[in-house]
């Protein structure tokens, strides 16, 4: 597990918290950068289309350490299924795409879009499974796949 960190104006990698410079205030595992987004999406405030002026030095480096490990650790997707309402934007307006391999899971988000052959990063929700009415678990989360509009 890493933390990143932005140095000189690239992300840095350090091993542990207390190995990251002193002067660095904003820093974050992969974990807190799926986290952040998950629950901004989550609550309606959608980080895909906040304007660059309006983002946090933190939610730039969560974006870019995902960018990261969809690059490095992601895998391709034979099918990327991504539940949309008609009020969406476009997908090259979004600065992050959530999709799953449960047609059940994006159809609970809206009319169902395909992807095909996606790179990605897959990761579990922060809210109760789309599927609880039918297996009663709440301990069982659905699968996201975080990709990006240039992967498309």
């Amino acid at each position: 597990m890493y933390y990143y960190y932005k140095e000189s104006g690239e992300i840095a990698t350090a091993p542990s918290a207390m190995s990251i410079p002193e002067e660095i205030e904003v820093f974050a595992k992969l974990s807190d950068a799926v986290r952040f987004v998950q629950k901004l999406g989550c609550v309606g405030t959608s980080q895909h289309i906040i304007k660059e002026g309006e983002k946090g030095e933190f939610h730039r480096l969560c974006l870019e350490v995902l960018k990261r490990n969809v690059r490095e650790i992601g895998e391709v997707f034979s099918l990327v299924l991504r539940g949309v309402r008609p009020s969406s934007y476009p997908d090259a307006e979004h600065k992050i795409l959530f999709g799953s391999t449960d047609r059940k899971v994006a159809e609970f988000y809206g009319e169902i879009r395909e992807y095909r052959n996606i790179k990605g990063l897959k990761v579990f929700s922060l809210m109760r499974s789309v599927n609880y009415e039918e297996n009663g678990d709440e301990s069982e989360m659905d699968e996201e796949i975080i990709f990006f509009p240039e992967e498309i």
